[in-house]
């Protein structure tokens, strides 16, 4: 194998990431969303080059904090790319003047 393209699981992305790193082998992703591929778990062999959770969250987040939305209470799916969406929609909706109020992680598919 000489390379991986697509994942789409944020957590599998991650997994295989330090496989790729570790083989020195080329992996491609644009259906995990997490962060982490381009931040704490980045790689010379790793490329990210659609949405992630920073995209995602800073454009809408933002939007809805300055318009008026400023108290918030976070929903997301309990797998890599929902806790990392709701931490970077969080530090948005506080970076902006707002409050998050709590948070929840619901099981995929529960």
């Amino acid at each position: 194998m000489d390379a991986i393209a697509d994942v789409p699981n944020s957590a599998v992305a991650l997994a295989i990431q330090n496989l790729t790193r570790e083989k020195k082998r080329i992996v491609l992703f644009s259906g995990a969303g997490t962060t982490a591929l381009t931040n704490d778990q980045c790689s010379p062999y790793g490329f990210h080059w659609t949405y992630d959770t920073y995209s995602v969250s800073h454009g809408t987040v933002s939007a809805v904090v300055k318009a008026g939305g400023t108290s918030w209470f976070m929903l997301a799916s309990d797998y890599a790319f929902g806790h990392q969406l709701a931490k970077d929609a969080g530090d948005v909706v506080k970076a902006n003047g707002g409050k998050v109020l709590g948070e929840v992680r619901h099981p995929l598919g529960a």
